[in-house]
């Protein structure tokens, strides 16, 4: 570890840690994604590439995380406050890599192996895959996703929930690409609803 933020390293190669809340403390939802690009590895913060940033002002939009001015200050990142909401943020794969990059299938059931077992380990409530084609690709490497089965995103329709310790399957409707914004605001709504409930039951 570097000090540099939630920077790490593993295996010699440099990268971020995952963020959780303190050991004891409800994981209401861990964020998952493929692997930290550059930019948030050398910050030693998730998601502060172009597109990343797009994750963060989804959330602030649909009031998942706060909208706060000292986000616009040098040096204060919105990951440091996901512990505080009962939030947690890994990756599939550890290494950095670039947008476009392919995981390899043994890097995919490795992932798979280690984030299956931090949802059993942490209680997790709701995993949200922030790209469709990593629970694609666990599910390919695994041999649970059937020929023709599509993923949806927002929460899951099918059984998939009983391959991540039960805990409800969301998929982020999307950083990257055009999109419908009333899918986009019906999913979003979906998700904030199911946190609110979770924190009415603490």
């Amino acid at each position: 570890m570097n000090g540099n933020g939630n920077a790490t390293v593993i295996n010699g190669v440099k990268t971020l840690k995952d963020i959780l809340p303190p050991e004891g403390q409800p994981v209401h939802v861990l964020f998952v994604g493929k692997f930290p690009v550059k930019e948030s590895v050398d910050a030693g913060h998730y998601y502060q590439g172009r597109m990343g940033q797009k994750l963060w002002e989804m959330l602030k939009r649909y009031g998942i995380i706060e909208d706060k001015f000292e986000y616009l200050l040098p040096n204060v990142f919105e990951d440091d406050d996901l512990p505080k909401y009962g939030y947690g943020m890994t990756d599939i794969v550890k290494r950095p890599g670039e947008s476009g990059d392919e995981l390899a299938k043994t890097e995919v059931i490795d992932g798979y192996a280690r984030v299956k077992r931090l949802i059993k380990d942490r209680d997790v409530k709701i995993v949200v895959f922030l790209f469709k084609e990593v629970l694609e690709a666990i599910l390919k490497s695994k041999n649970f996703l059937m020929k023709g089965e599509i993923i949806e995103r927002g929460f899951d329709k099918s059984n998939n929930k009983a391959f991540f310790n039960n805990a409800e399957v969301f998929v982020f409707p999307g950083m990257g690409f055009q999109q419908n914004i009333q899918e986009e605001q019906t999913i979003m709504k979906q998700l904030k609803d199911k946190i609110d409930e979770l924190n009415q039951k603490e």
